[in-house]
């Protein structure tokens, strides 16, 4: 498959074969190389030292590597394999070990493979390394779609603000984006809002926006968008978390003319200020889903007319704790149909 770029279903081996297959034939790009040095085989460590260091495919990529099996009595040290492989040790334990050949980007983790996670070091070190190697230094004159994973908050808006390659592909390529932020921040923190109006700002071809958090993580992070100018003219799909039901109006309320696919998580959904009105009707909406684990005491009052607005909804999504202190017992049927369901008539 790798060799003639086929797919085959072969017949078992019957004969013993060999063939040697260039790597560097194969590989259009690197972002980043593991290099597996074993320690034991003394054979081939002038073969792995040309490789290494002469490779031009890898040439600018980081590259993490591991000499393994450290725990048998019969490898070399680090230092004789610093040593043979032309590697000079980093002066502080963080920075990045220098090769007598060039300054190519480098470290040495000496480990037993067959201890559990032996190499998260290497990975854990090699990571910031892609970061800033992927979104500073490679064009992708083809991409179109970007996903923005398990970025620190900080992180995430300094390249937004200055990483001019980053800024120019937001600008002129991007249709579709998902970001997803590590951590909630221990303090309130307006950097989510000014970043998700930066985004906006930036994409000037954003059809489809997913800014939130997994639900996998013990946190969600919440954005106060009353107070901001979000909007866009070309935005059709929109996935969020916000942090309160006035973040939920001011995204219906005329802000993305286009918007005809919206989900929202909503933290908490118990008051509006009466700003915003949430009585106007939204006819582009046709997917709409609203999830709180939050109790709902004002279902009657904030979602029935929230609802009643998105008179072309062709699918509807609710997750919600609604509690009606006024009755002993919540009719399904009332609850939906007779509040809801009777005022869209396009719903599948």
């Amino acid at each position: 498959m790798l060799k003639d770029d086929s797919r085959a279903q072969y017949t078992s081996t019957l004969y013993p074969n060999s063939e040697e297959l260039i790597m560097k034939d194969y590989i259009p790009a690197v972002t980043s190389t593991v290099f597996l040095v074993h320690e034991t085989d003394r054979s081939r460590f002038a073969k792995s030292k040309a490789s290494l260091l002469t490779d031009e495919k890898i040439g600018g990529a980081p590259i993490a590597i591991l000499g393994t099996e450290h725990d048998l009595s019969e490898v070399v040290t680090e230092e004789k394999l610093r040593q043979i492989l032309g590697i000079f040790p980093a002066i502080k334990e963080d920075t990045v070990d220098r090769t007598n050949m060039n300054d190519r980007l480098m470290k040495l983790f000496m480990r037993n493979l067959k201890e559990q996670g032996s190499c998260g070091c290497a990975f854990r070190w090699l990571r910031p390394q892609v970061e800033q190697r992927v979104l500073h230094n490679i064009n992708y004159p083809q991409l179109h779609s970007l996903t923005l994973l398990d970025f620190s908050e900080e992180v995430l808006f300094n390249n937004l603000k200055n990483n001019v390659i980053l800024r120019k592909l937001l600008d002129e390529q991007i249709t579709h984006l998902t970001i997803d932020i590590k951590d909630e921040p221990k303090a309130p923190s307006e950097t989510l809002s000014f970043m998700s109006v930066l985004i906006l700002s930036l994409c000037k071809r954003l059809i489809k926006l997913s800014f939130y958090q997994l639900f996998h993580r013990l946190t969600l992070c919440t954005y106060e968008l009353s107070s901001t100018n979000f909007k866009s003219s070309t935005l059709t799909s929109l996935k969020m978390n916000v942090k309160t039901f006035d973040d939920c109006l001011y995204l219906i309320d005329g802000h993305f003319n286009c918007l005809s696919t919206l989900m929202i998580f909503v933290k908490t959904i118990a008051y509006t200020s009466g700003t915003i009105d949430n009585t106007k009707k939204r006819p582009t909406l046709k997917h709409f889903s609203l999830i709180s684990y939050s109790h709902i005491f004002l279902y009657d009052n904030l979602i029935i007319p929230l609802l009643r607005r998105m008179i072309n909804l062709d699918n509807l999504i609710l997750n919600l704790s609604v509690i009606r202190s006024n009755k002993n017992y919540i009719d399904g049927i009332e609850l939906l149909y007779n509040d809801i369901l009777i005022f869209m008539s396009r719903l599948n």
